[in-house]
Order: C-alpha cells, then sequence, then structure tokens
C-alpha cells in the first residue's frame, strides 16, 4: 500500500487525493524516496529500514547507560532484546511507519531526560521530531505529553518559554505540510480520509473497554511481550533507587503512552506495538542491569546467584529469539540455494486468509506482458500490489476496496467517486480477489461485489474472465466496451 501510493507520487500525483490510505502523509514520500534511489523492488526498503534499525540500537544502549551508571550489560541486553523482537515480528512489521516514530519518539526521550536546563533550541527540535513523527502517523500526537512531562518534573524556570518553543518546532513542520496539501488542492481529501479513519475504520465509539483490554492481554504472550511487561516497572523503580528520579517519570511516561497507544488503536495489528516495544526494551535492560547489579561482582557470585541472573536473561530473550528463528530460517537457506525464489515467497510471505505475494507476483507479470505502460489496472481487493509490481497505475485513487467496501457512513460518498473515476479512465484489466475471507473486512470478496451493484454491472458490460491465478480473476476489457467508448469520445469531441 505505501510502495504504491510512494509511485503514484512519483508520477505526479498526491496522498488521500490521488491514492486513497490512512497513514500520514510523510510515510508515502519516504517510500516514494526509496524507490526513487532503489528502484520498483521489494528490497530498497527492507535496505533503507536498516538506517532507522541501527539508530535504535544505539539510542536504547546509550539511554539504558545513561539511566544506569554505565551498566553496559544491561545495555546490551536491551539491544539484542529490540532486534529479536523487531525482526521476530515478521517482514510484514518492519519498515513501518509506527517503528519509525516510535524510534523519533526514543530519539525525543533521549534528549529530554538529557536537557538539564530547557533552552528555547533544544525544546523546537523536540517539537520538529514528534511533527515527523506525527507526519509518518498522526496518532503520535499523543507523545507531546512527554517533553511537557520531562519539563514539570526536571524543573520550574522557563517553562512557559519552553513549552511555547516545543509548540513552534512542532507547528511550524506540521503547518508547511497542511499548507502544501492546501495549495496543492489535496486538503479536502485529506480531512476526509482521517474523518474515515475515525469514524468507520477505528470503531472507537462502538468499542467494549472491557474487551479491548481482555485483547490487549491476550496479545502479551503471543508477541513475547509478557516478561518485558513485567521487568520494565522494576527497572524504572532501579531509577528511582540510582537516583534518577525526574528520569524514572519520563520514561514510566512514555511507557505508559506507548501501550496506550496500542488501546486506543484497538486493533492490535503486530506493528501498533513496536513503540511500546522500543520503550521496553529500555525498560527490561534497566532491570536486566538492576538484577546484576544486585548479584554482586561477578567473582564472589554462588552458583544460585549465577543461576539467577541467567534466568533472568534467558526469560527476556528466549521468547523473541524463538519467534526470530521461526520468522526467518527459511532465509538462509533460499541464499544458500536450497530453495527456488517461488518457493521462498510461497512460504514467507503467506499471511492469513491465502494472501501470498508469488501470486501477485505472477499476476503483475501476466498484465505487464499484455497491456502497454499506459494502461490502467484495477484491484477489487484489499491489496494494490499487482499495480505495484507491475508498474500500472490504477484508474481510481482506491487503488484498493477497503473504503468502498466496507460498511459505514463514508461508503456511498466514495462509491460515487470511484464510479466517476473508473468512468472517465475505464481499465484494461479488472482483478478480482476472490477469496473466501478479506482481511479487515471479515467477507468473501465475490459477496461485497455483488453488494456492490453498479460496479459489479460495469465488469459484466464491459469485461471477460481471461485468466486464473490461484484465488484471483483477471478480467479483460472486451473490445466492444474499447469501441464504445471511443465512440463517445469522437462524438464528444
Amino acid at each position: 500500500m505505501f510502495a504504491w501510493v510512494g509511485e503514484v507520487i512519483l508520477r505526479g500525483g498526491l496522498p488521500y487525493r490521488d491514492a486513497w490510505e490512512m497513514k500520514g502523509p510523510l510515510c508515502y514520500y519516504v517510500y516514494a524516496f526509496v524507490i526513487a534511489l532503489f528502484g520498483s523492488n521489494d528490497v530498497g526498503i527492507r535496505i533503507f529500514d536498516l538506517a532507522p534499525t541501527l539508530a535504535a540500537c544505539w539510542l536504547i544502549f546509550s539511554l539504558v547507560q545513561r539511566l544506569s551508571h554505565a551498566n553496559r550489560l544491561g545495555g546490551h541486553c536491551a539491544v539484542i532484546y529490540f532486534l529479536l523482537t523487531y525482526y521476530g515480528c515478521g517482514f510484514p512489521s518492519t519498515a513501518q511507519p509506527d517503528g519509525w516514530a516510535g524510534i523519533i519518539v526514543l530519539a525525543v526521550v533521549v534528549l529530554v531526560t538529557g536537557i538539564k536546563a530547557p533552552s528555547a533550541g533544544k525544546m523546537m527540535a523536540v517539537g520538529a521530531l514528534l511533527a515527523i513523527a506525527a507526519l509518518l502517523k498522526p496518532t503520535f500526537l499523543l507523545f507531546l505529553i512527554i517533553p511537557i512531562v520531562a519539563l514539570v518534573a526536571r524543573t520550574k524556570e522557563n517553562v512557559l518559554l519552553a513549552v511555547i518553543s516545543l509548540m513552534l518546532g512542532f507547528v511550524i513542520p506540521v503547518g508547511a505540510a497542511l499548507f502544501y496539501f492546501y495549495s496543492h488542492g489535496a486538503m479536502h481529501d485529506l480531512i476526509e480520509t482521517n474523518r474515515f479513519l475515525a469514524i468507520t475504520y477505528s470503531g472507537f465509539a462502538e468499542a467494549n473497554p472491557l474487551l479491548r483490554i481482555r485483547d490487549f492481554i491476550a496479545v502479551l504472550p503471543h508477541l513475547a511481550l509478557l516478561v518485558p511487561m513485567l521487568f520494565a516497572p522494576f527497572g524504572i523503580r532501579q531509577m528511582v533507587r540510582d537516583g534518577y528520579r525526574s528520569e524514572s517519570i519520563v520514561v514510566g511516561a512514555w511507557l505508559a503512552l506507548t501501550l496506550a497507544l496500542v488501546l486506543i488503536q484497538g486493533r492490535f495489528w503486530v506493528y501498533q506495538w513496536l513503540p511500546a516495544v522500543i520503550a521496553l526494551s529500555v525498560g527490561s535492560g534497566l532491570a536486566i542491569g538492576a538484577i546484576f547489579q544486585r548479584l554482586g561482582p561477578l567473582r564472589d557470585r554462588r552458583g544460585w546467584r549465577r543461576a539467577i541472573g541467567v534466568v533472568a536473561m534467558a526469560a527476556l530473550l528466549l521468547p523473541s529469539a524463538g519467534r526470530a528463528v521461526y520468522k526467518s530460517y527459511e532465509w538462509p537457506i533460499y541464499m544458500a540455494g536450497g530453495e527456488t525464489r517461488q518457493r521462498y515467497l510461497e512460504h514467507v510471505s503467506v499471511l492469513g486468509n491465502g494472501w501470498n505475494s508469488s501470486t501477485f507476483l505472477a499476476i503483475a507479470d501476466y498484465i505487464r506482458g499484455h497491456s502497454q505502460p499506459e494502461d490502467r489496472v484495477l484491484c477489487w481487493g484489499i491489496d494494490p500490489l499487482v499495480n505495484f509490481y507491475a508498474g500500472r497505475l490504477a484508474p481510481s485513487r482506491f487503488g484498493y476496496s477497503y473504503p468502498i467496501a466496507v460498511p459505514g457512513l463514508m461508503r456511498e460518498g466514495y462509491r460515487r467517486i470511484f464510479l466517476r473515476e473508473i468512468a472517465d479512465t475505464p481499465p484494461r484489466y479488472i482483478v478480482i480477489d476472490a477469496r473466501q475471507t478479506w482481511e479487515l473486512i471479515n467477507q468473501p470478496g465475490l459477496v461485497s461485489l455483488q453488494a456492490f451493484p453498479q460496479f459489479a454491472a460495469f465488469i459484466r458490460d464491459g469485461y471477460v474472465q481471461e485468466k486464473m491465478f490461484g484465488d484471483y480473476q483477471v478480467w479483460v476489457r472486451t473490445s466492444a466496451a474499447v469501441q464504445t467508448s471511443t465512440d463517445d469520445g469522437s462524438r464528444g469531441r
């Protein structure tokens, strides 16, 4: 989805207006930059993602060192836990704006815990960093609370000036981004997308708080987060013992906000936990450092004391290590030539409900060989990956069908826009995802299609099924429909 929007940007379009998606705008411009740098492939964004990941490792280690009297063991454990958990979450959860924004928030925590006097310049820098996080994903507005907590906890001097500087640093980048969309006629589309996010996608108003808390707790052992959740408060408590009282308030608020963000979003996708994983890595690293500190010098430890330390480290690291091995064990086999690329993709990229990137590659290869670069391709499905792999634009801003298929107050309006756009630019190919269950909608694709009779009629009257790839139907526009469109265009001229 992000790569598809990035390609639309590189072809002169804008997010929301020309490519409907729900994250913050900066996410798509990062993808556009990576595609321009590395080309339209799967590898570039993984290479790019190494930079913020390595930055996170350095920041985590530095923060644990600072808040534990330079306990290197705790810092190393924190970094190892972060890496194992990050890659143990699986490839769909890497290169996500949630992870990048979480790393930016980590940088903010490093800055505010190191500020002795809240100068205007430093607070503006903090505000600008938080603006970048919010432009990646607007829900990160929540973390403006962190520098305010730090100011209140550390000093009573110049607080008003510091808060003004903080807000100024935040407002300038956000305001510039909003002005850019306004000046290019896309502000209305941006607002409408966020309105959809609030009233249809999130379902926050209808959510049962008790059920959300139950689901929240149920995810913890699945993602190997239960032990870190138990360790982190101990690590924060140790900060107070070591004299880092104000810093402990900031770290505690940071951890609480990351968990609150997961609860607010409510869907508990794995990538939504990444900001919490970063905070938990710091808290757990502090806890491990404190445990070994209390056990005394290594040469003085008896057998049972050594066992306590080893058990604590194993409890923290082994569950995440197991997930990381399970998610990536096929990669070295594939790289060594022990498995074909198609077989590797069939295994490693498979998600729930039959989604598999090898199928999309096959469809894209077929379409690329039977169409021209200027031809449009429409996907009635939950993923615009065919457009990205085939290098073909969609005929509508709705490159995937979620907003025009899911019930809600905005569906009819979006359907009118969709029908107008595909009538203006009829696609050469329509790919229909006919799986029994679509993600997010939890309904078969053909059932959703029949619930949209105007679009079903558009396909029936102008297209014939040409191929079948697994559960995906490929329909091509008939020559009669092309001729009718040409005649109508001629009469219009």
